[in-house]
This record gives C-alpha cells, sequence and structure tokens, in this order.
C-alpha cells in the first residue's frame, strides 16, 4: 500500500485500472481476503469519481491513500470505521492510527500576509487553473507567505426566496476523544514533516494544542527537506511559528518564547534548504534544541531523512 501509481499520465491510469480488475503484480501475494477488501475500497472510489463528472489526475497517487478514501466512500465519511477497515486490511492495531477528528464537512482556508485568502487544500497546494483537473506538478509560488491556516465550514444565509449567501465561516473541529487521552499518555510527542495543509488540520481541533502544551514530555518537530508552494518563503522559525499558531487555536502568540510550549525539539536534516546557521541560533535563543540528522539527495534543494538514522535520533532525544 506504500506503492505510488505512475507519474505519467497514461500510465497511471492503466496501473489504476490494473487495481480495479486486479491483473496489477502486487495482487499476486496478497490474500483473497485482502483482495476482496482492496477491490472494495477502490471501487467505491471508482464510482464517486464517475458521480463527479471530473477528470481526476492519478499521476503518483499513493494506493494506499487511494484505498483508504475508498473506504470512507464507503461508510458515509464516518473516518473511524474507515479507519477500522484500513487496519484490518493492513493488519495493524485501530489504537495506534487516530483521527485528530472525527467531524466532516470542514474545509482549509489560508490566509495570506497580503490579506489574500485561498479556499480548498488544492487550491493552496495544487491549483488547477482554468480547468478542473487539479495539477500536483504545480509549483508556482504563492504571491504572499501563508501567515495563517483555519478550518472553515461554508454557512448558507437565504436572502431572499431567489439568492443565498455563501459565507466561509472559521470554525475549530472537536478533537477526537481517543486522539486527546493517547496525547495525554504519550512518552513524546512528534510532528510529522510535511506541508503545513498536512500538519496543521491535527492541530487546530479544540483540545488538540491544549494537550501538546500540558505534555512535559519531549515535543519533536521533523523539519522538511524541501520547499514546496506552501512552505516556500517562509524561513525555518517562520515555519515553526505558523504550527505553533495553529496549535494555539490561531489565537496570537503572547511572544515569540510561547513556541517552546508546543516544541521543543527540531530535528533537520542535513542538505534541507531550512537548515539556516542565523534561524537555528534564533529558536535556540528560545531554548528549542536543534538536531540534525543524515539524509541522502536526489536533486538539490531535496533531502530525504535517513530512516534509520532518524529513528536512532528520535530515540536519541526522548532518552
Amino acid at each position: 500500500m506504500g506503492k505510488r501509481l505512475a507519474s505519467n499520465t497514461e500510465q497511471s491510469i492503466d496501473e489504476w485500472e490494473s487495481l480495479i480488475f486486479q491483473t496489477n503484480p502486487i495482487f499476486e501475494q496478497i490474500s483473497q481476503e485482502k483482495k476482496a477488501m482492496i477491490n472494495e475500497g477502490l471501487m467505491f472510489l471508482q464510482k464517486a469519481i464517475s458521480r463527479k463528472g471530473q477528470v481526476f489526475d492519478f499521476k503518483g497517487a499513493s494506493i494506499g491513500n487511494l484505498i483508504l478514501v475508498g473506504f470512507i466512500f464507503k461508510h458515509a465519511q464516518k473516518l473511524d470505521n474507515a479507519i477500522a477497515d484500513f487496519c484490518q486490511l493492513a493488519d495493524v492495531s485501530q489504537d495506534l492510527i487516530l483521527p485528530a477528528s472525527l467531524e466532516n464537512g470542514f474545509n482549509l482556508l489560508a490566509t495570506l500576509e497580503n490579506g489574500l485568502t485561498i479556499y480548498g487544500q488544492n487550491a493552496i497546494s495544487h491549483p488547477s487553473g482554468e480547468n478542473t483537473q487539479v495539477n500536483k506538478e504545480c509549483n508556482l509560488n504563492l504571491p504572499a507567505k501563508i501567515s495563517k491556516i483555519d478550518t472553515v465550514k461554508i454557512k448558507k444565509e437565504a436572502l431572499t426566496n431567489e439568492l443565498t449567501k455563501l459565507a466561509l465561516t472559521p470554525m475549530r473541529q472537536v478533537a477526537n476523544r481517543k486522539t486527546i487521552i493517547a496525547l495525554r499518555n504519550a512518552d513524546a510527542i512528534v510532528f510529522s514533516r510535511g506541508s503545513l495543509t498536512s500538519i496543521i488540520p491535527a492541530v487546530l481541533p479544540e483540545g488538540i494544542g491544549a494537550e501538546i502544551m500540558k505534555h512535559q514530555g519531549k515535543k519533536i518537530m521533523l523539519i522538511n527537506g524541501s520547499y514546496d508552494r506552501e512552505t516556500n518563503k517562509l524561513s525555518l522559525s517562520e515555519y515553526v511559528g505558523r504550527i505553533a499558531l495553529a496549535a494555539n487555536g490561531n489565537k496570537p502568540l503572547e511572544s515569540l518564547h510561547q513556541i517552546t510550549q508546543f516544541v521543543t525539539d527540531l530535528i533537520i536534516p542535513t542538505n534541507s534548504p531550512f537548515d539556516s546557521p542565523v534561524e537555528i541560533r534564533k529558536l535556540q535563543k528560545l531554548g528549542i534544541s536543534v538536531h540534525h540528522c543524515d539524509s541522502f539527495t536526489r536533486a538539490p534543494g531535496k533531502a530525504y531523512y535517513i530512516e534509520e538514522r532518524l529513528a536512532e535520533k528520535i530515540q536519541e532525544i526522548v532518552s
């Protein structure tokens, strides 16, 4: 499930069809029971795509993500039930995978420093331009830095019988109770590497940030090995600060020192563009410990953690 479809459009469609018809080589070592589960998830996703009537970009898609989304459609957006199916398929305890919130119907709204707002993760991360197809390869910079990201709901207000006003209302989801308990009992908290739209939705739900703040153990943030559209203009301290702001419910931090209530340690892969001595000293002065981890590169400006070294580094910090 960790495999991805091809980066070529035609080849990725061929691979998707080979998954639907179970002719893909990955099925050779899978039991009949698991084949049936995979097929069920993918068919629910295929039906949802067909109903939308839009062109779906399969390039580079994670097979595991496709199956999980299919399970979400199968269970009518009930995330806990979808995760239960996915855990059964992956032979993983459901106690190890906990969503930050179980509430649905939310989307993301990014506010830029120039006042511009962008609605929806696709528009923030992978704008499509004039067509309806998401462009995962879009690397155009945003016109300004992201200052914050909110979760929002569309609120409909009837003005007349014919006119309806749509308003994007920032609303925080309620945290999953099991996730709150897991944070409370954790030996340490690790923020995964990723784009802002990947990490911030996990810390925004009501109650998550408070538990992180109260946690007495290490709070370790993994720093990216490359820039993306969302982080391209952010310095290291700004990137860390945006996530701390979200954990604080997007309420302004009283001072930079408040960041240390949410983050105690950073791990930066060697050769990362975020590896700035000036920025590191700034964060160290706040009391944040900064550690480096061995990496490898596939292209200039793109560093990847060596997984064994990363695991060792986290263990070293925690112990």
